[in-house]
């Protein structure tokens, strides 16, 4: 068992601690709390936890049938405030990210008739950058060492845009979370072909996807870096194998 280094492990510590509450301090402020794209997510996962029905608005051609109000939504009858169009059945996404932040939003004790609050939805979006910026550190350390990972983390942690971008209430961030475990699993597969760093690449491409369409497109870099691999080592016949499993593993 390799031995910790002390001081290795407490300069980790000290990066991971200062950029996670760079990240957290005023997240609920800084984007403005008006963003109507984390209001898409909340009011349809709010909905779905108390009635059963996805209720959000869209930019998308709903029947007049479909719309269950249109006008102003404030919060407790001041800012901030909103004019939307709600619609129910509401389909424009998958619904797993929707139940993250409305599960917080309910937690709180959120109206789903309001403007939900930033400081309850921006929560997951902070822990998952936390652990992102973790997994950037192991992925560079292992391409180039030690120092490298904690300057990578440092840039992750303090370049004010993915500071900003990375506590939004929006799947990117747990997609972004989900494609920096698969890039390092990947890393790992690619340095020691093993058939146990495959079985949790479908379960992450699912969570991918029902977060967002875009999150199945992580399958593709999958596919890509698998198959070349298992190519060089034991041939077409047995990289398409894999390749297919991993395929029909992801499907259900």
């Amino acid at each position: 068992m390799p031995k910790i280094n002390i001081f290795k492990a407490l300069i980790f510590l000290i990066v991971f601690v200062f950029t996670f509450i760079l990240r957290a301090h005023n997240y609920d402020r800084t984007p403005v709390a008006t963003h109507l794209d984390e209001m898409l997510y909340a009011w349809s996962g709010l909905y779905l936890i108390e009635t059963g029905v996805p209720v959000s608005w869209s930019t998308l051609d709903y029947p007049k049938r479909a719309e269950v109000y249109k006008g102003k939504i404030d919060y407790k009858g001041g800012p901030p405030e909103t004019y939307v169009t709600l619609f129910s059945p509401w389909l424009d996404e998958p619904p797993l990210f929707s139940l993250i932040v409305g599960s917080f939003a309910k937690f709180y004790g959120a109206d789903r008739t309001d403007f939900i609050p930033s400081s309850y939805i921006r929560i997951p979006a902070v822990i998952f950058a936390g652990i992102t910026s973790v997994f950037i550190f192991l992925i560079a350390k292992m391409v180039s060492g030690y120092w490298t990972g904690i300057l990578v983390m440092l840039i992750y942690g303090t370049t004010p845009i993915m500071v900003f971008a990375s506590r939004t209430a929006l799947p990117e961030n747990l997609i972004a979370l989900l494609y920096v475990i698969l890039a390092f699993i990947l890393l790992k597969f690619y340095q020691k072909p093993r058939m146990l760093y495959l079985l949790p690449i479908p379960f992450l491409v699912g969570i991918a996807g029902l977060s967002k369409p875009t999150g199945f497109f992580l399958l593709f870099i999958a596919v890509y870096i698998i198959f070349k691999k298992i190519f060089e080592i034991e041939g077409m016949r047995i990289a398409f194998k894999k390749v297919i499993f991993l395929i029909l593993a992801t499907i259900p």
